[in-house]
């Protein structure tokens, strides 16, 4: 599932694979016709666009992916 608002996206995909290679015990697959998989595909939604909050607000994405992954496994508690 692509994640926009941080300003670069990820898949549902990429983020499991980081969470597998760091913690090996946790397992995923994404399920044939399921909305997971339709969010796959790029070309079936278009990206979230935070030009307009960016523009009228102070908001700037602090964290991209990797960073953002990070954050969540210290916010787990390591």
């Amino acid at each position: 599932l692509p994640i926009f608002g941080t300003g670069s996206p990820w898949t549902l995909r990429q983020w499991c694979e980081k969470l597998v290679a760091r913690r090996p015990a946790f397992s995923f697959r994404i399920a044939k016709g399921s909305d997971a998989e339709s969010a796959l595909d790029p070309g079936r939604r278009a990206p979230l666009s935070i030009e307009r909050i960016s523009r009228d607000t102070a908001y700037r994405p602090r964290f991209g992916l990797d960073e953002s992954f990070d954050d969540y496994l210290a916010w787990l508690g390591g």
